[in-house]
Parts: C-alpha cells; sequence; structure tokens
C-alpha cells in the first residue's frame, strides 16, 4: 500500500537531520577560510566547491551507516536485521567500508555540482527573471535546476550505492589492507552485476526519480539556507 512508499522513515530522517546540520556547518566554514586564503582559489565557485567536499565527507559520519540500513530495509530487510547486519554482524566493517566508498562516489561530486552550479546560475537567472524578481524566488529557482543536473549528472554513482548496500556480501577479511582491497572489489563487482543485468541503462535506473526528488529537496534547502542567513 501507499505506507510501502515510506518504508524505512525513521533511518532516513536519522541520516538526513544531523548530516545537513553538520554538511552547512562545515560548508560555511570552510568556505569563509577558503575566501580568505592566500593560496587556495578565491573565486566563489572554487571556494564553493571545496567546501561542498569537505562538507560531505563531514556528513559521511551520520549518512553513511543509517543510508545502509535504510537501504537495507526500503529493500525488504527487517529493520532489527538491518542493524545487526551493519553494526554487529560479521563482516560489518567491510560492508561498512564499502558502503562509505560507494557514499563518497555520489555523495562528493553531487554536492559539488549543485553547490557550484546554484552559485554559477545565479546570475543568469538574475538576468532572466529581472532586478524586480524576490531575491528567495531567485535561489529557489536556481537550487530547483542545479539540483535536477546535479542529480541527472551522478545517477549512476546512485544506482551503485544503491547496489553495494543491498546485495554485496560484506567483507570478512581482517586488517587495514584487506578491507581497502574489499572495497574496491566489492564496488568493482556491483558495477559489473549491473552492467551484465541492464548494460549502460542500467546506471541510469530510477533517473527521472531522482531529478523530481532532488530539485524540490535542493531548492527548499537553499531557501532555507539563505533565508536564515538574511535573517541572521
Amino acid at each position: 500500500g501507499a505506507g510501502s512508499l515510506y518504508r524505512g522513515l525513521l533511518f532516513g530522517l536519522l541520516r538526513e537531520c544531523p548530516s545537513a546540520a553538520l554538511f552547512c556547518a562545515i560548508f560555511r566554514l570552510v568556505r569563509n577560510f577558503a575566501m580568505t586564503a592566500s593560496w587556495l582559489p578565491s573565486e566563489a565557485f572554487w571556494a564553493s566547491t571545496i567546501a561542498a567536499t569537505c562538507a560531505s565527507l563531514a556528513a559521511s559520519i551520520f549518512r553513511v551507516p543509517f543510508e545502509t540500513v535504510n537501504k537495507q530495509v526500503q529493500a525488504g530487510v527487517p529493520p532489527e536485521e538491518a542493524m545487526e547486519s551493519t553494526f554487529k554482524g560479521k563482516g560489518h566493517k567491510g560492508l561498512l567500508g564499502a558502503s562509505w566508498t560507494a557514499v563518497q562516489s555520489r555523495e562528493i561530486p553531487f554536492a559539488s555540482l549543485q553547490i557550484a552550479l546554484f552559485v554559477y546560475l545565479q546570475a543568469p537567472v538574475a538576468a532572466l527573471l529581472g532586478a524586480s524578481a524576490p531575491f528567495l524566488a531567485q535561489r529557489l529557482l536556481c537550487g530547483a535546476v542545479a539540483g535536477a543536473l546535479a542529480a541527472f549528472l551522478t545517477t549512476p554513482f546512485d544506482v551503485l550505492t544503491t547496489k553495494v548496500m543491498t546485495t554485496v556480501e560484506p567483507s570478512h577479511s581482517e586488517g587495514p589492507a584487506k578491507h581497502i582491497v574489499g572495497m574496491f572489489r566489492n564496488l568493482i563487482r556491483a558495477a559489473r552485476d549491473i552492467w551484465n543485468q541492464n548494460g549502460i541503462l542500467g546506471f541510469w535506473a530510477g533517473c527521472g526519480v531522482r531529478m523530481l526528488w532532488a530539485a524540490p529537496a535542493t531548492c527548499l534547502f537553499f531557501y532555507v539556507v539563505e533565508g536564515v542567513r538574511l535573517a541572521l
């Protein structure tokens, strides 16, 4: 029924709320530093891209474990079993390691692209809408377009992330070197499975739905961030 559309909602909130707060804090901190550091590119475009990369890495502390649970629950795994396999099951470090690698391959380009596009689009959108258009309305349009484009371009990484979190067997190897090798083996295995099952189009599965999610989500994210910045 309709309730199945919200399966894993709790874990989605546990993933998004703290990771979004940490992302905003780290992004603002690093961007301000990058704009003033003489040895870093001071242009807003590059400063925002660097800040988004650092913020994504920091936000992964909360995002990766709860997204791993969330994806399994959405695939039909009971919540208790998903929590057990992610946090305490045999080979859980290998599963989290593979999930972390997959998530970063998606989140870093997605965050960097949406921030960079948001900054880049401000001038043409302002020219398109005219000086009389409300400032926040301009930011809403910039956020929606930036989110949709970033989602489209990073869909293959999202498909790969879902595949790793729901089907790849955890690594039982010991030692950091073997864990790293196991992480990349899991990624390669997942990519090969997607290719064998659906070819190149398999990496773009759910692209439209992802864009429909990202456009309003990014739009609201920047609206809130810009609104709070103006209020302060």
